[in-house]
């Protein structure tokens, strides 16, 4: 995506979302669902998205949530185990 075409738009980084991901990183460190510096920051922010509009969802919407995501570096299981963990301990994030 080129700059221009994110007129209007809002963009997220993982710096706005320091403590959220705090807790993606424990779950995942707990889950041993770790995954390579290349794909974690983006996985992480699509988990963010995620639990941000659809606190409470399915094992399958999760893995649809992150099939974006394509990491050779570990399996999905555990990452999804890890945020199946995160929706059942709150509410949406803020």
């Amino acid at each position: 995506m080129l700059a221009v075409q994110t007129d209007g738009s809002e963009i997220e980084t993982m710096a706005r979302e320091a403590s959220i991901l705090g807790r993606i990183q424990e779950a995942f460190r707990q889950h041993h669902g770790l995954q390579c510096q290349f794909v974690g920051p983006v996985s992480s922010l699509a988990i963010i998205d995620l639990l941000r509009h659809h606190p409470l969802e399915t094992d399958d919407k999760i893995r649809e949530a992150l099939s974006g995501n394509i990491c050779r570096c570990t399996g999905y299981e555990n990452i999804v185990n890890a945020v199946r963990e995160l929706a059942s301990k709150r509410g949406p994030l803020r």
